[in-house]
């Protein structure tokens, strides 16, 4: 491992090993899909404890660890909802995804801090970590030159139930490969050298050769292409190929 994946392990060892000897659930920061994977890598670390991963909903790509055992197993993500808007929507510039960000962070806010986001009508959606929620929606005056309000908020429908395109197609196997293939229409070859550079993750665990074998409902992101979610079916064409559905997170 290089520094920083041994510093993340450290870390993340100290955090189980409050959970497993003085019995209280601890949470990670926000990870993104590289430092998921480290911790999957060295997951025969952490036998000690139980976990999972939440990043505020289903489909969220960066995700808290929570370490529990039996006697604090219900304690819920400390991950809240904020909704960033214009004060006045006439006089709004039109807002990206890196706009809000590095509106955030210039509060001097880690990105660890700061989960996945989503917009939708010129608004963000943002998760993050409950103790510094309400420091940004009393600190966040303006993003870009416009003049912005910050507030708890319900999550979205779009992160609750998120859209989806959909492609039917056949493939001779169902390796991570060709359906990196299917779904953003490349081809295999172009698809492998996405795997070969470390941007395909499953699940959050890095994809290292084209052979992998995805499971039904596993999420697939690939750096700078997107992500979807595998349905197999029990079907298969005349020419004896698999019949799957990917659907593509729009």
């Amino acid at each position: 491992m290089d520094k920083e994946s041994q510093l993340l392990i450290s870390h993340l060892s100290d955090l189980a090993d409050e959970t497993a000897f003085q019995y209280y659930c601890t949470f990670s920061d926000f990870l993104n899909l590289n430092e998921q994977s480290v911790f999957f890598e060295n997951r025969d670390k952490f036998l000690h404890v139980s976990f999972e991963m939440s990043g505020g909903c289903e489909c969220a790509e960066r995700r808290m660890i929570k370490f529990f055992n039996d006697y604090c197993s219900a304690l819920s993500y400390p991950i809240v909802c904020i909704k960033i808007q214009a004060v006045s929507e006439k006089f709004s510039d039109r807002f990206t995804h890196r706009d809000f960000l590095g509106a955030v962070l210039n509060l001097g806010i880690s990105r660890s801090k700061i989960g996945d986001m989503i917009i939708e009508d010129n608004k963000a959606y943002m998760f993050v970590s409950e103790p510094i929620s309400q420091y940004i929606c009393d600190s966040l005056e303006k993003v870009k030159h416009t003049k912005v309000t910050a507030v708890l908020s319900e999550i979205p429908q779009a992160a609750v139930s998120p859209k989806f395109k959909t492609k039917q197609g056949t493939v001779s196997s169902i390796r991570i490969d060709s359906l990196i293939s299917l779904a953003f229409n490349l081809s295999r070859n172009n698809a492998v050298r996405y795997i070969a550079q470390g941007l395909v993750f499953i699940n959050g665990k890095l994809v290292t050769g084209n052979h992998t074998i995805p499971r039904n409902n596993d999420i697939i992101s690939v750096r700078t292409l997107g992500r979807f979610k595998l349905e197999t079916t029990d079907l298969k064409s005349k020419k004896d190929k698999f019949i799957v559905k990917i659907h593509v997170y729009i």
